[in-house]
């Protein structure tokens, strides 16, 4: 194993600098999501559609990576229909407020807040054991253990059917003007 001259070994400082820069940039983002989950918004269509075109693309490719492994997909499909459901409950929960100035939303900050934390704590426990507590082990098989799977397919599926609830309504509001 070639050392570097402190004594530690290469891998270990490129995880030490690749996380000097993917914490900060992923504590913006966790910060920006969770405001968004908290504020009155605007109902805008490219996002819709960025939104749509993202998510299901994760879905479809978390599907396909544990496309060999039927116990991780069956998790990943329990964890899509638990988060359908939230969507529509979700939306139940939405403050609608069309007005001149555009359709404005307001999403119920408990469920939406509920989501998030939870896919956010697996996923960092998930990072924390793949880093520290089992280094051998790959992000792919920490991926597909426990919770996980389940976890993410709740949070892609609750941001899908959230979304594509936006887009109709805006689009039954558009047409009846």
């Amino acid at each position: 194993m070639t050392t570097v001259p402190g004594g530690e070994h290469p891998g270990h400082l490129l995880t030490i600098f690749t996380l000097l820069w993917l914490v900060p940039l992923l504590t913006w983002r966790l910060h920006a999501r969770w405001r968004r989950l908290t504020a009155r918004q605007r109902i805008s269509p490219r996002r819709t559609q960025i939104h749509l075109s993202l998510f299901t693309t994760l879905l479809a490719a978390l599907a396909w990576l544990w496309r060999a492994q039927p116990s991780v997909l069956l998790h990943l499909a329990g964890g899509a229909v638990l988060g359908l459901a939230l969507a529509w409950l979700s939306w139940r929960r939405t403050r609608l407020e069309p007005t001149r100035q555009g359709i404005f939303y307001q999403p119920d900050r408990w469920l939406g807040g509920s989501v998030f934390l939870f896919t956010v704590s697996q996923l960092g426990y998930r990072m924390l054991e793949t880093l520290w507590l089992s280094p051998g082990l790959s992000w792919a098989e920490a991926s597909a253990r426990g919770l996980t799977p389940a976890c993410l397919g709740l949070w892609l599926t609750h941001q899908l059917g959230y979304t594509l609830a936006l887009a109709r309504y805006r689009r039954q509001r558009l047409a009846a003007r």
